[in-house]
């Protein structure tokens, strides 16, 4: 008897509940970088309605949300204990972060760049991202990569 192991498998659709905005392959990649890293701390730059933020929170001992949106911390707040909520604009947000985590010598293992779509607002979001002094290897990734702004920022 031969088992064929499909994708359905290994996306944990079944288990996430709140709406993706990424396709299932995206997912799949997602989870497994996740899964891999177990990373101490995390960074989601563009939380929206916490899709990706309920894998990166499963498999992060703590998670940083930059997101526009003041009430996440409202509505997903008691959802996700582990998950610091930071309101605004990352490219004002961020940097007093990244002196921060610098100056205490942590460092986030996983970022995600899925805020501002437009070509400056992802190159600002990277820039930010690699003026982290990282500890132990960091993994970024960058999601709507086929936005013609989102392509040309990265």
């Amino acid at each position: 008897m031969t088992s064929s192991l499909k994708i359905d498998d290994l996306i944990g659709d079944n288990k996430y509940d709140l709406q993706w905005q990424m396709t299932r392959c995206e997912r799949l990649a997602m989870e497994q970088v996740l899964r891999a890293l177990t990373p101490s701390l995390s960074i989601e730059i563009g939380t929206h309605r916490g899709g990706s933020l309920q894998v990166i929170a499963e498999y992060s001992e703590n998670v940083m949300s930059f997101d526009l949106d003041a009430e996440l911390r409202n509505t997903l707040g008691q959802r996700f204990a582990n998950v610091e909520f930071v309101s605004g604009y990352s490219q004002q947000t961020l940097p007093a972060v990244v002196e921060r985590l610098n100056e205490t010598k942590l460092s986030p293992e996983f970022v995600l760049i899925d805020g501002d779509h437009s070509e400056s607002g992802v190159r600002e979001d990277v820039d930010l991202s690699l003026k982290f002094r990282p500890q132990l290897p960091m993994v970024i990734l960058m999601d709507v990569c086929f936005y013609p702004g989102c392509l040309w920022g990265m």
